[in-house]
C-alpha cells in the first residue's frame, strides 16, 4: 500500500478535529457577544393590545433598532459621533433598515429567505405608517406583504401544541388567531430568526464552518441562541397561551 493511502485516515481524523475545534471556537465567540433579546417579551405584551397601525409600526421599529445593535456588535467601536453617524446614522452607509438588510445578506450574515422576509416587514411598516389608522392587516395590499414573511403560522402552532401535549405542560397556545395576531406571531418568529442569524452569521463566516454545525439543535447551539429561543417562546406564551386549569403544571416558557 502506498504511503499516501496509509496516511489518509490520519489526515481525515486531523481534518475532523480541526473542524470540530473551529465549531467550538465559533460557539464560544457567539456566546462572548453581549446581546440581550429578552425585551421582545415586553414588546409583544404591549403591542398585542394595540391597533393594527400601532402594532406594525412599534414591532417593526423594534426589530429595525435591534438590527443596529447587531451591526454594532460586529464592528470596531466608534471613536466619535461623526464616525458613528457616517456608518449607522440616518444618512450613513448602514443608516436605513433597507441598507442593513441588503448589507447583511451581501455579507452572508443572513439567508435569502430572511432577506425577503425582512423587506416584507419593512414594506408593511411603511404602508401602515403612511396610511395610519386607515389600513389594516386584512387589506389585500398589506396582506400580500405579510404572506411574504416566511413563517408558517399553522405549522408552528401545531408543533408548539404537540410539544405541550407530549411533555404534559398543562397549557396550550391558542390556534384561533385573527389576522393581527397572526402578524404578531410572524413578527416574533422573524425577529428571533434575525437575532440568531445576525448574531452568529459573521462568526460562522469567519470560522468557515457550516451554520448547521453551530446553530442547529437546541441542546448543542450556543447559549446566546438558546436565550433567543426562550425569549421567542416567552413572547408567544405572553400573547397566546390558553390559561392552564388550576393545579396544572405551567409551560416552561412561562415559568420563572
Amino acid at each position: 500500500m502506498a504511503k499516501s493511502e496509509k496516511e489518509a485516515p490520519m489526515v481525515e481524523r486531523v481534518a475532523a478535529a480541526l473542524y470540530d475545534h473551529a465549531v467550538a471556537r465559533a460557539k464560544k465567540e457567539i456566546d462572548d457577544l453581549k446581546f440581550d433579546p429578552r425585551d421582545i417579551v415586553d414588546v409583544a405584551r404591549k403591542t398585542i393590545k394595540e391597533s393594527d397601525t400601532a402594532a406594525a409600526i412599534v414591532f417593526c421599529s423594534y426589530l429595525e433598532s435591534k438590527t443596529i445593535d447587531l451591526f454594532q456588535l460586529h464592528m470596531h467601536p466608534f471613536s466619535n459621533k461623526e464616525e458613528r453617524d457616517d456608518m449607522i446614522g440616518f444618512n450613513g452607509v448602514f443608516g436605513t433598515f433597507s441598507s442593513r438588510i441588503n448589507a447583511a445578506y451581501s455579507l452572508k450574515w443572513i439567508s435569502l429567505n430572511l432577506k425577503k422576509s425582512l423587506h416584507a416587514v419593512r414594506k408593511v411598516r411603511n404602508m401602515m405608517a403612511h396610511d395610519a389608522y386607515r389600513l389594516s392587516f386584512t387589506d389585500e395590499d398589506v396582506a400580500a406583504h405579510i404572506r411574504n414573511i416566511d413563517v408558517d403560522v399553522d405549522v408552528q402552532l401545531a408543533a408548539l401544541n404537540k410539544t405541550s401535549d407530549d411533555e404534559k405542560w398543562g397549557a396550550r397556545i391558542r390556534s384561533d388567531l385573527n389576522e393581527r395576531e397572526r402578524f404578531m406571531f410572524k413578527m416574533v418568529y422573524i425577529t428571533g430568526r434575525t437575532f440568531i442569524e445576525m448574531l452568529s452569521g459573521p462568526i460562522i463566516s469567519i470560522n468557515r464552518v457550516d451554520p448547521r454545525s453551530v446553530i442547529d439543535g437546541y441542546d448543542t447551539m450556543p447559549e446566546a441562541c438558546r436565550v433567543i429561543h426562550r425569549a421567542m417562546a416567552g413572547a408567544v406564551v405572553e400573547m397566546f397561551e390558553v390559561p392552564a386549569p388550576s393545579g396544572s403544571q405551567s409551560s416552561p416558557a412561562s415559568a420563572t
